[in-house]
Protein backbone atom coordinates (compact mmCIF):
# COMPACT_ATOMS: atom_id res chain seq x y z
CA UNK A 1 0.00 0.00 0.00
CA UNK A 2 1.40 3.46 -0.42
CA UNK A 3 -0.32 6.44 0.82
CA UNK A 4 -0.20 9.74 -0.62
CA UNK A 5 -0.84 13.63 0.51
CA UNK A 6 -1.57 16.29 -1.44
CA UNK A 7 -2.58 19.81 0.66
CA UNK A 8 -2.97 22.42 -2.10
CA UNK A 9 -4.43 24.67 0.55
CA UNK A 10 -2.10 27.35 -0.60
CA UNK A 11 -2.13 27.35 -4.22
CA UNK A 12 1.40 29.23 -4.87
CA UNK A 13 3.14 26.51 -2.96
CA UNK A 14 1.27 22.49 -3.58
CA UNK A 15 2.87 19.96 -1.96
CA UNK A 16 2.74 16.37 -2.36
CA UNK A 17 4.36 13.47 -0.04
CA UNK A 18 4.43 10.11 -0.36
CA UNK A 19 4.85 6.85 1.82
CA UNK A 20 5.97 3.21 0.68
CA UNK A 21 3.66 1.34 2.97
CA UNK A 22 5.27 -2.03 2.36
CA UNK A 23 5.57 -5.17 4.50
CA UNK A 24 9.11 -5.93 3.08
CA UNK A 25 12.14 -3.56 1.82
CA UNK A 26 11.86 -2.82 -1.80
CA UNK A 27 14.80 -1.31 -4.19
CA UNK A 28 14.16 1.99 -4.29
CA UNK A 29 16.35 4.50 -6.72
CA UNK A 30 16.37 7.87 -8.13
CA UNK A 31 17.12 9.07 -11.59
CA UNK A 32 18.26 12.75 -12.94
CA UNK A 33 17.28 12.99 -16.48
CA UNK A 34 18.30 15.87 -18.59
CA UNK A 35 16.43 17.87 -20.70
CA UNK A 36 16.41 17.03 -24.60
CA UNK A 37 16.91 13.47 -23.41
CA UNK A 38 15.53 10.63 -26.26
CA UNK A 39 13.25 8.22 -24.61
CA UNK A 40 11.40 4.92 -26.03
CA UNK A 41 8.75 2.86 -24.52
CA UNK A 42 10.11 -0.22 -24.76
CA UNK A 43 13.32 -2.01 -25.47
CA UNK A 44 13.72 -3.38 -29.14
CA UNK A 45 14.41 -6.89 -27.59
CA UNK A 46 11.42 -6.67 -25.14
CA UNK A 47 9.41 -5.16 -28.29
CA UNK A 48 10.35 -8.16 -30.62
CA UNK A 49 9.69 -10.81 -27.51
CA UNK A 50 5.78 -9.21 -27.51
CA UNK A 51 5.49 -9.28 -31.17
CA UNK A 52 5.52 -5.24 -31.50
CA UNK A 53 6.95 -4.03 -34.53
CA UNK A 54 9.63 -0.86 -33.89
CA UNK A 55 7.26 1.63 -35.43
CA UNK A 56 4.83 0.99 -32.56
CA UNK A 57 7.29 1.98 -29.69
CA UNK A 58 6.51 5.27 -28.47
CA UNK A 59 9.29 7.43 -29.06
CA UNK A 60 10.16 10.94 -27.56
CA UNK A 61 12.41 14.09 -26.62
CA UNK A 62 12.07 14.80 -23.12
CA UNK A 63 11.06 19.01 -22.63
CA UNK A 64 11.86 19.29 -19.69
CA UNK A 65 14.34 17.96 -16.84
CA UNK A 66 12.74 15.44 -14.14
CA UNK A 67 13.80 13.40 -11.53
CA UNK A 68 11.97 9.90 -10.92
CA UNK A 69 11.54 7.04 -8.50
CA UNK A 70 11.98 4.02 -9.89
CA UNK A 71 11.15 1.03 -7.76
CA UNK A 72 11.94 -3.02 -8.34
CA UNK A 73 14.46 -5.62 -8.82
CA UNK A 74 15.89 -7.63 -11.54
CA UNK A 75 13.92 -10.49 -10.63
CA UNK A 76 10.14 -8.67 -10.88
CA UNK A 77 11.47 -5.55 -13.30
CA UNK A 78 11.13 -1.96 -12.74
CA UNK A 79 8.84 0.94 -12.61
CA UNK A 80 8.88 4.17 -12.40
CA UNK A 81 6.23 5.45 -9.48
CA UNK A 82 6.72 9.16 -9.32
CA UNK A 83 8.64 12.22 -11.01
CA UNK A 84 9.01 15.82 -10.85
CA UNK A 85 10.29 17.84 -13.99
CA UNK A 86 11.75 21.29 -14.15
CA UNK A 87 8.50 22.93 -14.60
CA UNK A 88 6.40 21.91 -11.59
CA UNK A 89 4.52 18.60 -12.88
CA UNK A 90 4.25 15.61 -10.17
CA UNK A 91 3.39 12.42 -11.14
CA UNK A 92 2.57 9.92 -8.60
CA UNK A 93 1.85 6.59 -9.41
CA UNK A 94 -0.93 4.52 -7.83
CA UNK A 95 -2.01 0.57 -7.15
CA UNK A 96 -5.53 -0.48 -9.31
CA UNK A 97 -6.66 -1.40 -6.09
CA UNK A 98 -6.65 2.48 -5.10
CA UNK A 99 -8.83 4.16 -2.21
CA UNK A 100 -9.48 7.78 -1.77
CA UNK A 101 -10.49 9.67 1.01
CA UNK A 102 -12.02 13.09 1.71
CA UNK A 103 -11.25 14.99 5.04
Amino acid sequence: MCTRIFNNLNPQYPITARNMDWFWPINTYFYRFPKGMKSRGLSVKSASQLGISKQQVLQWRSEYASLVTIMGGDKKSYAAVDGLNEAGLAVNGLSARRRFSTL
